[in-house]
């Protein structure tokens, strides 16, 4: 008997056990994850960090969501550790700093997310939308000056302030010109600037925006600016095709024809020659929609490189689509 009673104090010890073991383990699993998470978020933070001190709005700006959303997922974690001192250790170590980097440069992607926007509604010809989120535009810069000045945020630099100066401009000038017509803008100074111009003109195919993104520009040892648009997905290829395919190659037209036009007058800015090609490099896809004649040159197992227009050789660019494409050599 007393054998049998010893056997279930012995059984009993060992279920209570069990779960405070396995208590014990999952706090450690949990805590372990959280400094994983929050590890990961240091790395994030110093380079978001970094794209904050170059000056370039638009890297911030790419980066923003995804840096945002590694704030949250540390902060989700974090929460799941037992023990408030514990939390309080991990956010104040992680989270703290990272949210101090977020908040130092919410107002200014919140502004260029915006003037992009109002760009977008003079392409779909919205002119009056596009004045209300002006107005709006303006109660966020007022709105944000009075939370920069109390909060005591460290100042960004000045290019960032200069690029929303840019793309302020910008807009003004479509709003007093209300039209749908893209306009080039008044000046183009800053390299930054004039590529995320380039790499936000729009083809309006019936109502639906496509931005060809990619632009990146290079100077050779003559002075001449190069651009190059080098990064076509293949999607992006494809959707060309369908624009074509359905008789809108216009659309296309018209969106080559603003790309040449300010390519032009920031060259003439800058004393430069010009000239710009798109690519399909290293996609491995040929678009049915641009003419056999208008391949520049093979590069390899990678694609084809098609001229959109090289200005060169010629006095005006060559636009794809047209009939007579030819170089003048």
């Amino acid at each position: 008997m007393k054998k049998f009673k010893m056997v279930q104090l012995i059984l009993l010890v060992f279920v209570l056990i069990i779960p405070t073991t396995s208590t014990f383990a999952a706090s450690g699993s949990d805590y372990q994850r959280a400094v994983s998470a929050g590890e990961d978020l240091k790395r994030s933070l110093s380079k978001f960090t970094s794209y904050i001190n170059s000056g370039n709005l638009y890297n911030v700006d790419s980066q923003y969501d995804a840096f945002t959303k590694k704030i949250q997922n540390t902060e989700l974690l974090i929460g799941k550790v037992s023990g408030a001192s514990k939390r309080n250790k991990l956010n104040a170590t992680y989270v703290k700093q990272a949210k101090v980097a977020k908040e130092r440069v919410i107002y200014e992607v919140s502004q260029i997310r915006l003037l992009y926007k109002i760009d977008e509604r003079f392409t779909l010809n919205q002119q009056s939308k596009a004045k209300d989120e002006y107005a709006k535009l303006n109660r966020l810069k007022k709105r944000a000056q009075e939370i920069k000045k109390a909060g005591g945020y460290a100042s960004l630099p000045s290019s960032i302030n200069r690029s929303l100066s840019w793309w302020d401009n910008y807009v003004v000038e479509r709003l007093h010109a209300n039209t749908n017509q893209e306009i080039i803008p008044y000046k183009l100074d800053s390299i930054h600037d004039f590529l995320s111009y380039l790499n936000h003109v729009q083809i309006n195919d019936g109502g639906k925006l496509l931005a060809l993104e990619g632009w990146t520009m290079e100077e050779n040892y003559r002075g001449e600016f190069s651009f190059y648009l080098t990064s076509f997905p293949t999607s992006t290829l494809e959707k060309l095709d369908q624009i074509h395919a359905k008789g809108n190659e216009q659309a296309v037209r018209v969106w080559a024809a603003t790309i040449a036009d300010a390519i032009d007058v920031f060259s003439v800015e800058h004393g430069k020659y010009w000239y710009a090609y798109a690519g399909a490099s290293c996609q491995g896809f040929a678009p049915s929609s641009f003419p056999l004649d208008a391949i520049l040159s093979y590069t390899g197992s990678c694609g084809y490189t098609f001229p959109i227009f090289d200005a060169s050789y010629r006095d005006e660019p060559s636009i794809f689509y047209d009939d007579y494409y030819e170089y003048n050599y």
